[in-house]
């Protein structure tokens, strides 16, 4: 509900301000916008991998921690919970402190949860009385830092075709780079399976940190400033006080009946979505599917691409 309150809100101050030139007035699009728009796309891509790392190999994680398998869906589930807890706070963060900011924290959360993620897989953490259950919890708290930055990243396209491409581009950028959180599921369900088969879970984390730790540096490197110092297009030239103040704004939107009925639809198909990408493997191993379960998930995520 957050993401269509914010795509809501971008949608209503874009069309407030015609992309009409101005007089004396200079607008220029910049190549650089071409490695940011890599950068954002691998930063959704990663995120979509840390939260579906466990879900393809619920057996296997169990196991490896000593917990029950419904401990594993915790996450999944802590992506779901932390997007509710902070969602509206991410997109006040992107108004006010903009996207270099954002970015910068959410790159970073991506990457030490992910870290901390693979220590829970070493011997020094695995050392008390009931070793398994600490491992789970250090894993747990890897996974909460990693969902922390999912609505930093998940939230930033639209701002981030606004302020660095022309209106033709605008469309494209925000496909591109939104769709790399379902091409990371997608990659998650591939990979997890075999990974653990011939490697074993530590070095499935560990290889899942790589991305996150490419992203963090792209992201440092890309992004030097939230905006270009010439606008693409006078939409884009728009100082933020003259745009309608984000509390105005949610007043104004709660009591749009569009609006409404889009989070709802919205609403529904996500939650539906993460729910069935998380215990699918779950339904169909406990039928005797587990040769075709990622193969099942992977269809899944492929159909959702696609869609998208």
């Amino acid at each position: 509900p957050a993401l269509v309150f914010w795509c809501g809100m971008q949608k209503k101050n874009y069309a407030s301000f015609p992309d009409l030139p101005l007089p004396n007035t200079e607008y220029r699009l910049y190549r650089w916008r071409w490695l940011i728009l890599i950068a954002l796309l691998l930063l959704n891509l990663s995120s979509g991998m840390m939260f579906l790392t466990y879900s393809p190999i619920p057996n296997y994680t169990a196991v490896f921690y000593g917990v029950p398998e419904s401990y594993v869906n915790g996450f999944s589930i802590t992506y779901s919970a932390t997007t509710f807890f902070i969602g509206l706070i991410s997109i006040i963060i992107l108004d006010t402190c903009g996207l270099r900011i954002s970015l910068y924290f959410g790159a970073s959360c991506n990457l030490i949860g992910a870290v901390i993620r693979w220590i829970s897989t070493i011997p020094p953490v695995l050392c008390s009385h009931d070793y398994q259950r600490s491992g789970y919890m250090v894993a747990m708290i890897g996974q909460t830092i990693t969902a922390f930055a999912q609505p930093f990243l998940l939230f930033a396209p639209t701002k981030l075709a606004s302020f660095w491409f022309g209106p033709k581009e605008r469309a494209f950028c925000t496909s591109i780079t939104s769709i790399g959180n379902p091409v990371g599921i997608a990659i998650a369900y591939l990979l997890s399976p075999h990974i653990v088969e011939s490697n074993g879970l530590p070095t499935l984390l560990w290889i899942y940190a790589i991305p996150a730790a490419v992203a963090l540096l792209l992201t440092i490197i890309a992004f030097r400033k939230s905006k270009p110092d010439t606008p693409p297009a006078p939409s884009a030239n728009v100082e933020d006080d003259s745009v309608l103040g984000f509390l105005h704004g949610l007043r104004q939107i709660l009591g749009n009946c569009s609006f409404w009925g889009l989070m709802l639809v919205w609403g529904i198909a996500a939650g539906l979505f993460n729910a069935m990408i998380t215990i699918l493997p779950q339904m169909l191993c406990s039928y005797g599917y587990s040769d075709v379960s990622s193969l099942c998930g992977r269809a899944f995520a492929g159909h959702h691409l696609l869609i998208d």
